[in-house]
């Protein structure tokens, strides 16, 4: 049985592990019904991404190996219709935003910096979206 059966559903890809170890813990802080799934990298992304039930939110890394964030949301971008999709990284450049919005994602962010504004950035994606 499901131990969040309403939860907010977040798959969320990432290479870094400590950038997902800080996400995690920023979730767990926020206290909100948010059920994570967690991809290490683009090839399990995609392969996740082709099953049901799909994610209510996909935030997802730019920059890994294999495949990148903007390469999957390429290859799912007529499949993903219902679940939200934003791409983040640490090496942002705005030249990389007209693509990844093009493809289909939501927003094209910059990771947050500091813990403060990765509770902010991460409530505001979760909060009264389902």
């Amino acid at each position: 049985m499901d131990p969040h059966p309403s939860a907010f559903s977040l798959l969320l890809v990432d290479d870094d592990p400590a950038d997902v170890l800080l996400a995690q813990m920023a979730l767990d802080e926020l206290n909100a019904p948010v059920k994570v799934e967690v991809s290490h990298n683009g090839v399990l992304a995609l392969a996740r991404l082709q099953s049901d039930p799909k994610p209510d939110l996909v935030l997802m890394d730019m920059n890994m190996p294999i495949l990148t964030g903007l390469e999957v949301l390429l290859r799912l971008r007529h499949t993903l219709q219902g679940a939200r999709v934003v791409l983040w990284s640490s090496g942002w450049k705005a030249q990389d935003e007209p693509a990844v919005m093009a493809a289909g994602a939501e927003a094209y962010l910059r990771k947050p910096a500091l813990y403060s504004e990765l509770l902010t950035l991460l409530k505001s994606l979760t909060q009264g979206t389902k």
